[in-house]
């Protein structure tokens, strides 16, 4: 866009944007062994939110801050609203 601005004289020079080096990849997932050993360990009021956070790769504040309404237990869904996920869409 700034290239045709310029093309167009309505730009006289073209901003610099640096970029920020990314992140390094995430290593370090469990194994189906590995989750159930941490599963056994856990008490149980903190299996259900262990449970929920390893298979659908939720965040923590996703899971303790989810609503009854969020969850629909029959049709194994959970829903979060848009503002309430780290990018404020819903999913």
């Amino acid at each position: 866009m700034f290239n045709l601005a310029k093309q167009d004289v309505k730009l006289r020079d073209i901003p610099c944007f640096p970029t920020v080096k990314e992140a390094r990849p995430r290593q370090g997932f469990s194994e189906c062994e590995q989750y159930d050993q941490l599963f056994a360990a856990l008490p149980d009021y903190l299996r259900l939110p262990f449970s929920i956070g390893y298979f659908s790769g939720m965040r923590d504040g996703e899971i303790l801050g989810l609503e009854w309404d969020q969850v629909k237990f029959l049709e194994g869904v959970i829903r979060l609203r848009a503002g309430e996920t780290k990018n404020d869409e819903a999913r």
